[in-house]
């Protein structure tokens, strides 16, 4: 499948088919670096940067803010907006160099509660702990897993998913016991994890004009599974937080997972969120009637390896081609 996508590159055709004036591509990235995971891999820093330059060129990359003033002023493009979730070291080391160097505007959505444990999330860290310890057929823990979850190296997005629908269920305090139980079982040190921003550096990268910041809950709970009080915390905690740092208004939140439904996106708009970030392998369409300070955005999420497969998924070439097969 790369290589039909590589030759449709060669061949100059670019998708542009796919581009229509009044959609609003965002594209979602979480890690970008050249470390060879298993587990929850990160696009390869050449990979990013390519979809980025071929975006810039039949794009106008933006910031949300600036959606209802682009899309207003009759444009002859479409746009795109570059997103980042969890805060991941990655954006400091890798991305801003690029992205200052072309000039290109980008968010960051950030669950706040690794502000002040200076370590990822806990989906993340089963994650690295997977990656940083000897392999393993399956792993158990009783208290939380009626049955044994199979650690599938040759399709890890398997067992990527079994551990998401576990800790998806479970309270804030349960998915920290968790991890610190698969940590300490499976032997990993902490200093093992992953490097998340630091307080100090968001505040650094807030000053940055070509930066956006948002919201991603505080502890990456995924909303739709935890009670309304809890959802109520999760917004506005981590909505002061960042104001706090900031000093300015946090208008987007990306919810975790990309997980909502009607009753969140209304407590949302009400506690001052302008801007929904949901995630579905489509562009956001913008009509006359769309609202744009109320209004729930989509995303692409990215986790391929290739260029190619990055742009086709982005632009939805494999899901057109899936369709096709199962006719």
């Amino acid at each position: 499948m790369k290589l039909i996508f590589k030759i449709l590159r060669i061949l100059s055709y670019n998708y542009k088919p796919f581009r229509k004036k009044n959609e609003l591509l965002t594209v979602l990235f979480h890690q970008v670096n050249d470390n060879p995971l298993t587990f929850y891999p990160a696009v390869p820093t050449k990979v990013y940067q390519e979809t980025c330059l071929f975006l810039a060129k039949y794009y106008e990359i933006i910031h949300f803010s600036e959606v209802e003033q682009y899309y207003e002023s009759n444009p002859t493009k479409p746009a795109a907006i570059i997103t980042f979730d969890d805060g991941m070291y990655d954006i400091v080391e890798h991305v801003l160099p690029f992205m200052e160097k072309h000039q290109l505007k980008f968010n960051i959505n950030i669950d706040t509660e690794i502000l002040e444990t200076k370590l990822p999330q806990d989906f993340l860290r089963v994650y690295d702990i997977l990656n940083s310890t000897k392999k393993i057929c399956s792993y158990l823990d009783a208290d939380f897993i009626e049955k044994p979850i199979k650690i599938n190296y040759d399709l890890p997005i398997e067992t990527e998913n079994e551990f998401t629908e576990v800790l998806s269920k479970l309270s804030n305090d349960k998915k920290r016991v968790f991890t610190m139980t698969m940590q300490e079982k499976l032997g990993m040190k902490t200093e093992n994890y992953s490097r998340v921003i630091s307080k100090e550096e968001l505040g650094e990268l807030a000053n940055n004009k070509l930066i956006e910041i948002g919201s991603h809950s505080h502890t990456h709970a995924v909303l739709t599974q935890i009670p309304t009080q809890e959802v109520h915390f999760e917004l506005t905690h981590s909505k002061k937080q960042l104001e706090n740092i900031m000093n300015k208004n946090i208008e987007v939140i990306a919810y975790p997972n990309g997980a909502s439904n009607t009753q969140i996106d209304q407590m949302a708009i009400k506690n001052g969120y302008h801007y929904l970030l949901k995630t579905e392998d489509k562009p956001t369409v913008i009509k006359d009637s769309f609202n744009f300070k109320s209004g729930s955005y989509y995303r692409i999420n990215q986790y391929h390896q290739h260029t190619e497969l990055v742009l086709a998924h982005t632009f939805g070439i494999i899901g057109k081609i899936k369709n096709v097969i199962k006719r």
